[in-house]
């Protein structure tokens, strides 16, 4: 038996699996986008396959949750990280929190939920929200970076907007901006959520962790 944890729709995960391959014998395991998908007496051309068809979104071959993965990285490379919070609401520091042994690397979080907030705990520009709004790349940036103070390494930021109100055509509900910054680079990243207002809150915080754990695996040892 093969084990992949991948971060992702599950249906994307089926779909793409029953199109890709004729046969396959797997079992997919979910909560959220925290996928465990285990692979019965495949051959060694199939599950070459399937890494390759989910390189992007694989982050384990082990069968450990998203944000075990995300501490033992920190762990391993003696890094801390903090989180700013606003459409999150607190769920990203919860997930880190929920892993036992987290006090070794979790330095804080916040919930930044107000722009006022954002101003004032995370030192986000008031002109960077007015010209561009909370729910931005640019918001998302600022909020990260302010919090690479007091010893903190990696800052990671979460906006947008949850729902069920104040979509726009430009943002529609489950807009949300991520970034991961250190002192030296940032990814900042935009996604599109659907479903619920918790399942957005949900899928944006794990795809948080996710997008860290892209960021460990880029920048510092593994």
């Amino acid at each position: 038996m093969n084990i992949f944890k991948l971060c992702e729709y599950p249906e994307k995960i089926i779909e793409l699996l029953n199109d890709n391959f004729q046969g396959l014998d797997y079992e997919l395991n979910f909560d959220g986008l925290d996928c465990k998908l285990s692979i019965y007496n495949a051959s060694e051309d199939d599950i070459d396959g399937v890494v390759n068809l989910f390189s992007n979104v694989i982050y384990s071959d082990e069968d450990e949750s998203l944000a075990k993965c995300a501490i033992n990285l920190l762990y391993e490379n003696n890094i801390n990280v903090a989180v700013a919070e606003s459409c999150t609401g607190g769920m990203l520091a919860s997930m880190f929190i929920d892993v036992p042994g987290s006090s070794e690397v979790f330095y804080e979080g916040l919930v930044t939920y107000s722009n006022a907030s954002k101003i004032d705990r995370l030192s986000v520009a008031i002109d960077t929200i007015s010209d561009f709004g909370a729910v931005s790349r640019e918001t998302s940036l600022e909020m990260a970076q302010g919090l690479l103070q007091d010893g903190v390494i990696i800052g990671i930021s979460t906006t947008g907007i949850a729902g069920p109100q104040g979509g726009s055509e430009e943002k529609p509900v489950g807009t949300v901006y991520i970034t991961v910054a250190d002192i030296d680079a940032f990814t900042t990243k935009k996604y599109i959520f659907s479903g619920s207002r918790n399942e957005i809150r949900k899928y944006a915080a794990q795809k948080a962790i996710f997008q860290l754990v892209e960021f460990l695996i880029k920048n510092y040892k593994v």
